[in-house]
């Protein structure tokens, strides 16, 4: 279905004016303390009435295997299985037709369509819909963060901080941070990102993808795993994502902890009694500041989480 012109002319407008509002912004100084961290994302926790209940996924292991070993040690896929009826929750429906507006491969130019800018707004508007999004908004806002001001210019500066464009390769904005984060690309014989634990159950049930997983290299129960995997024949040693987390729980986790603990000061917080580390990098190109990755890791496997989980 075609867009009428008006349409395409005022997307344009909208590009071209959030283009000229991003074009001086700098990361300012964002004061939080780690005890406001954990409290926060513990808040975020219990308001995703999204997440999957226990039943909702299960999930086959397999056996352990290292960063460094080449063999599968997998037969089976990672996700034994998924209630489709949390695919069908708002939040997910959008975020799923969203992933489908991306090219995977470095170094090929993401257009950047009436589709695709209608399919970004309309995840947002998700998204900002919800308790989550309301709460980081309005913590930022507290704090006094330049780009909280109001909710419409959160909004612009969100959208630009996962879904502006640039170059990972050959200078074609071919990536953006939303891209890297959650939709994995690969390079060469590489996969680089790909921390959406939606990703990669939708990838693996998609014969066409080729998606093989080899094994995992930590578990976290239900909720947190490391693994190793192809994809078309290129190779991820590791990647980690949250399990049964929905796509506004993940965003607003991801842009907290970026925000506010980048490089070597880690995100530091605990989910179902374990702690979790995020670690984030930011990446700048032509004066302008996007996400460059956002990972979790797992922490010790300590007695609090293993007697947490030990139903």
């Amino acid at each position: 279905m075609g867009f009428p012109s008006w349409c395409l002319s005022f997307l344009y407008l909208i590009i071209v004016l959030s283009d000229v509002f991003i074009r001086s912004m700098e990361f300012p100084e964002y004061m939080v303390s780690d005890s406001e961290i954990v409290n926060l994302v513990k808040q975020f926790r219990q308001q995703d009435v999204n997440k999957a209940a226990n039943e909702q996924i299960i999930l086959d292991y397999q056996r352990h295997t290292t960063v460094g070993d080449s063999s599968d040690k997998a037969e089976q896929r990672f996700f034994k299985r998924v209630d489709p009826a949390l695919l069908e929750r708002n939040t997910y429906k959008k975020w799923i037709a969203l992933s489908n507006e991306f090219v995977p491969e470095a170094g090929i130019e993401e257009k950047n369509t009436p589709e695709k800018n209608k399919a970004i707004d309309e995840f947002l508007d998700a998204a900002f819909n919800t308790s989550i999004w309301r709460n980081l908004f309005h913590f930022m806002n507290d704090k006094g963060h330049p780009y909280a001001v109001n909710l419409k210019t959160f909004r612009i500066w969100i959208r630009h901080l996962w879904f502006g464009g640039y170059s990972r390769k050959m200078r074609l904005i071919d990536s953006s941070g939303f891209e890297h984060v959650f939709m994995g690309e690969y390079n060469d014989n590489s996969i680089n990102g790909m921390h959406s634990w939606i990703r990669f159950y939708l990838l693996e049930r998609n014969a066409s993808q080729q998606l093989n997983y080899h094994g995992y290299i930590i578990k976290r129960f239900n909720f947190m795993a490391a693994v190793k995997f192809s994809w078309r024949n290129h190779v991820k040693r590791v990647t980690s994502f949250f399990i049964g987390t929905s796509p506004e729980f993940d965003l607003a986790l991801y842009t907290l902890c970026f925000l506010t603990r980048q490089s070597r000061n880690t995100c530091k917080f605990e989910l179902e009694g374990c702690p979790f580390l995020v670690t984030s990098y930011n990446f700048k190109q032509q004066g302008k500041n996007f996400i460059g990755t956002i990972y979790p890791i797992s922490g010790p496997f300590t007695n609090k989480c293993r007697q947490y989980n030990s139903y």
